[in-house]
């Protein structure tokens, strides 16, 4: 049993490449900028109001659409949700200096 235990712990670590430090770092700001974006409509549409569009028209009927929400759940609620995981999960991979290893 001994001899399984140590070669768990002595497996080879996969010789891909890792990314590097600052795009982990872009990635983080990337999904802050996007956690923040989709919690501005979030709490926009709590207030009942619809944010400006200052580029383009039509920011009204996209976000009253029957397609701005999955059943119950808008949108803007699973777009936060898969920011801030994604946050997490790139501060957790620079916090432990594993880095990240591209697969493809």
């Amino acid at each position: 049993m001994k001899h399984l235990w140590h070669s768990f712990k002595t497996l080879p670590q996969p010789a891909h490449p890792r990314l590097p430090r600052w795009l982990l770092w872009s990635m983080a700001a990337i999904a802050l900028i996007g956690f923040g974006d989709a919690a501005y409509i979030a709490a926009n549409h709590l207030k009942g109001v619809i944010p400006p569009c200052s580029v383009l028209n039509g920011c009204e009927s996209v976000l009253t659409s029957a397609y701005s929400s999955i059943g119950p759940i808008r949108l803007e609620w699973i777009g936060m949700a898969y920011y801030l995981t994604l946050f997490i999960l790139v501060m957790l991979t620079i916090d432990t200096g594993r880095g990240m290893y591209v697969w493809w």
